[in-house]
């Protein structure tokens, strides 16, 4: 494919005759069929190595898993509802000024 680096400068360029159009592009035929030498376009293929299978097969795991351990939030809510829930107040400190300092 043709592309016109010249903004129109120069002879011959953005002509409205023969197959080109304005932008220096050669078209295609919706057939996939290139006007300006008779041969079809070519499939292109792609092939994915065994690692990036791998990983779209763990993303795929992945995305099926929920977002939130249900067991341990059901079992903290109970802990909240007994009134059996402590806080660890220095670890708690410690998390937030790991956290600001990560900023």
């Amino acid at each position: 494919m043709a592309i016109n680096f010249n903004n129109g400068i120069g002879s011959g360029q953005n002509s409205l005759n023969g197959t080109k159009g304005k932008d220096n592009v050669t078209p295609l035929h919706r057939d996939g069929m290139n006007t300006s030498n008779g041969q079809g376009a070519k499939d292109d293929s792609v092939n994915l190595s065994s690692q990036v299978q791998s990983l779209q097969s763990l993303e795929a795991e992945i995305k099926k898993m929920p977002d939130a351990d249900l067991g341990r939030v059901d079992q903290i809510k109970s802990a909240i509802a007994n009134g059996e829930y402590t806080i660890n107040y220095e670890r708690l400190a410690a998390a937030i000024q790991k956290f600001e300092g990560s900023l």
